[in-house]
Parts: structure tokens; sequence; C-alpha cells
């Protein structure tokens, strides 16, 4: 069976997918397990307490919001989730290999050329720039500076 939702943190949507143990958020896989009071992701392990509307994660606070889709018992018809693909489909940046994001060169809400350098990653003592694939507003900023990335992270939502 197949879960899928929006996960609205601190005021910023997320398409998630569950298919097993994979969780795909944004049209990104990762690999999850569950434990009693932590959650691990692609191998690294966080603590989780849930309070109401706000889940603290690794002792940070953060308030949630889910939205299920109209096939769903708990949702009303005005809930719509729209499939990772779209989401995924705006225009991500994500890191080409395992490193460290140096440098954002761009906030939300910047306009971009398709091309436009977006971020700095350090792989290997080489620092590689990540461009836009489309031209257009971003929309989300998904790290910070001094993040370590894995391949296929996404890092820039750029969108319409």
């Amino acid at each position: 069976m197949i879960e899928q939702f929006i996960l609205t943190v601190d005021g910023t949507p997320y398409s998630i997918e569950i298919k097993g143990n994979q969780v795909i958020v944004n049209g990104y896989a990762l690999t999850s397990s569950l434990e009693a009071d932590a959650i691990q992701i692609n191998g690294m392990t966080r603590t989780v307490e849930l309070a109401g509307s706000q889940a603290v994660v690794d002792g940070i606070a953060y308030s949630f919001g889910v939205e299920w889709p109209t096939d769903h018992p708990e949702t009303s018809p005005s809930k719509r989730v729209k499939p990772a693909e779209e989401v995924a489909g705006q225009g991500v940046v994500k890191a080409i290999m395992p490193g460290k994001i140096v440098r954002i060169v761009v906030k939300e809400g910047d306009k971009v050329k398709e091309g436009q350098v977006v971020a700095i990653l350090e792989a290997m003592k080489m620092e590689n720039e990540l461009s836009a694939p489309v031209a257009g507003q971003v929309k989300q900023v998904l790290v910070n500076p001094g993040a370590t990335v894995e391949q296929n992270q996404p890092i820039v939502v750029v969108g319409s």
C-alpha cells in the first residue's frame, strides 16, 4: 500500500509518498526505519517526539500539518495532494555527488535564469557549481551552507 500526503513543516510543504520502508520526499527517495522514539533515514538516526502540531527532532521543535489525498478517509474533498513528480518537476537543483554545501548564492523569492549558479558544492576537494535547470523564481532553499548532502539530494527548488 502506498501512502501519499503533503507534510507542511514550518510553512514549507513537502510531497510525501511512503512505499514500505522507502519514503519519497519531493521526488527524492530515502530509506527509513522506525524505532520507539527515533527514525533512521539513509543511515542517520534522529530522535523524534510528537506533541500536537509540533515535532521535536533532535531537540529542535518544528510546527507541522498534514493534508491527505481526497481518497483518504480522514480528508475533505478540498484537500488534494500533488504527486511527488509534479512538485519535483518544478526545477529541482540536486547535489551531483555527496559533499558539503559551501555557499547558497540565491535566496527564496530571487528570480533566476536557466543555467544560473544557485549553490556551490564541495566534493573531493573541488568546488562544483550547481545551476538552475529552468528559469523562474526560487521557491525553496532546502539546505544551509555547511550542510552535508547526499548525491541527488534536493538543494533548491525553482518554479514559475
